[in-house]
């Protein structure tokens, strides 16, 4: 569970990042609304979806029953920022594909350190384990 936190986290913080970058360089405005002044900040791509779907996908890879949580979540995210017309779709539909691709390179990366870690077949590394045991 552990690993799980710490991958999602570490492709959150990388979804983030480069969600933020793309923001400097594609520099598109917000959707208008009365109800709302104009902002200053970039709308392409959405940061939080991205944000939300880099951990969703990270952690989903690393222990896939989180996925019953984290994506409906990430997948919230997403419907509030476009129904509450911060974003566009296209600015959503984007950062879900950023942080999707995100999430899966973090959780490849985490897989073949754990890999190394224990022998390199990939399997889960347990400290505890007794080593004359021919299961494993």
């Amino acid at each position: 569970m552990q690993l799980t936190s710490v991958t999602g986290a570490v492709a959150a913080a990388a979804g983030s990042g480069v969600a933020n970058l793309l923001k400097t360089v594609v520099d598109r405005p917000r959707p208008t609304s009365l109800f709302r002044r104009s902002s200053s900040s970039s709308s392409f791509p959405s940061s939080h979806t991205t944000t939300a779907v880099a951990f969703a996908s990270a952690a989903g890879l690393t222990w896939g029953p989180s996925l019953f949580l984290t994506a409906p979540v990430a997948a919230a995210v997403g419907f509030s920022r476009v129904h509450g017309r911060q974003h566009h779709l296209t600015d959503v539909l984007a950062g879900a594909g950023i942080g999707a691709a995100i999430g899966m390179t973090v959780a490849l990366a985490a897989r073949q350190m754990r890999g190394h870690q224990d022998g390199g077949d990939g399997s889960e590394y347990d400290p505890h384990a007794d080593p004359s045991r021919s299961d494993r």
